[in-house]
């Protein structure tokens, strides 16, 4: 069996954390000075620890933009966060929100997305709310260009309402779209793993990697724990792991769980350089075992 790999997330940085309210509290503190970030990032990098799970966010594309070394890190990009454009545009207004997510854009992703709009005119004239989604996502994918990302993932909280609303045609969308003009592998997030698994093959989606709650526990493996287990143990497709443990870094046994489901990968929130160091020790001590 293969050790499943790490991917760091960037949602710490941003103040934000899965496990606990006092743990985002700790992040927004921490995180709070751009140095302090840019040296953690370096910490990582150091370690060898240059796989990066990063929602869309200005400030943090901009550190990571800065920092001497950035091609070596390997940047998954999680676009159309819904909680993030609504506190954006709650704090600068839907004029504001558009203004400042276009001046970063730069003239040539201007361009790029302009050239989009007009193959698509119909859709935008008809503020398709689908399409319209997924130029936003275009207009944030383009921000990570300098990283030459791979894969694109779609944030949890969009591919969570279209699946509850059965939306075949939007993930089909978001599929082929990037796939097809952008080269880049279209990777699905959802915190209904299980459910998402069952639809991508109903509808027959072209969907390789799909990330969601893993862990021994159970905690978040909707509908349930065993289903979860049986549809990730039959797919074809690359699982990643979210959610692993409820505290960081996680133990040994939330490790080896990950393992015999075969998961590629698992996205982890570290607090600091010295947890990274753990959790590689952990896995290294694994290979040895």
């Amino acid at each position: 069996m293969k050790i499943p790999s790490v991917i760091i997330s960037t949602e710490p940085i941003d103040g934000v954390s899965s496990i606990s309210d006092s743990l985002s509290r700790y992040f927004a503190t921490t995180f709070r000075d751009d140095n302090r970030v840019k040296i953690f990032l370096s910490q990582l990098h150091g370690l060898g620890l240059e796989s990066i799970a990063c929602s869309y966010n200005a400030r943090i594309i901009d550190i990571l933009k800065s920092m001497k070394g950035t091609k070596d890190f390997q940047v998954y990009p999680i676009v159309l966060n819904p909680a993030r454009s609504s506190r954006d545009i709650q704090n600068y207004g839907m004029v504001g929100f558009a203004r400042r997510r276009l001046s970063s854009a730069g003239i040539p992703n201007l361009l790029s997305l302009a050239l989009t709009s007009l193959r698509h005119l119909p859709g935008v004239l008809k503020l398709d709310y689908g399409l319209l989604s997924i130029l936003l996502a275009e207009l944030e994918l383009l921000e990570f260009k300098k990283f030459n990302p791979k894969v694109v993932f779609l944030h949890p909280s969009m591919s969570d309402m279209a699946l509850a609303n059965h939306n075949e045609g939007f993930f089909r969308l978001f599929t082929t779209f990037f796939h097809g003009k952008h080269g880049v592998e279209p990777g699905i997030m959802s915190n209904n793993i299980g459910f998402l698994l069952e639809k991508l093959d109903e509808w027959d989606i072209n969907v390789k990697y799909v990330a969601g709650p893993i862990n021994r526990r159970g905690y978040h493996m909707k509908p349930d724990q065993q289903k979860c287990e049986e549809l990730i143990k039959k797919t074809n497709r690359v699982i990643i792991a979210t959610e692993v443990s409820p505290v960081t870094p996680p133990a040994e046994e939330d490790i080896e769980y990950l393992e015999k489901l075969e998961a590629s990968s698992f996205i982890i929130e570290l607090t600091s350089a010295l947890n990274g160091f753990r959790i590689l020790d952990l896995i290294g001590g694994q290979k040895r075992g």
